[in-house]
């Protein structure tokens, strides 16, 4: 998701229930979360907070480890669930 439109049209399809599988080029997931929020103007912005508040239910993030002793990286994946009505620690 690159582009302003990208996001409105899946974040709308969420909405009316249906599983938005997508793919962004971020650090961890609270990056993810920080960049689809950016990608709006100033005056969308808490729209877009709203509508992710309401429908996202989870967003793995994925990083690449040196391998000990060399050779090809290693995936680490990130999973970062939180079951409705709760909130991560700061």
């Amino acid at each position: 998701m690159r582009d302003p439109e990208t996001i409105s049209l899946a974040l709308t399809a969420a909405e009316t229930g249906h599983l938005v599988l997508s793919t962004l080029h971020t650090n961890s997931a609270s990056k993810s979360v920080d960049r689809i929020i950016d990608t709006f103007s100033a005056g969308d912005k808490s729209m877009v907070r709203a509508m992710l508040s309401e429908s996202v239910q989870s967003i793995i993030s994925q990083s690449l480890l040196p391998k000990i002793g060399g050779g090809p990286d290693r995936r680490l994946g990130d999973f970062n669930r939180h079951p409705r009505g709760t909130q991560p620690d700061p």
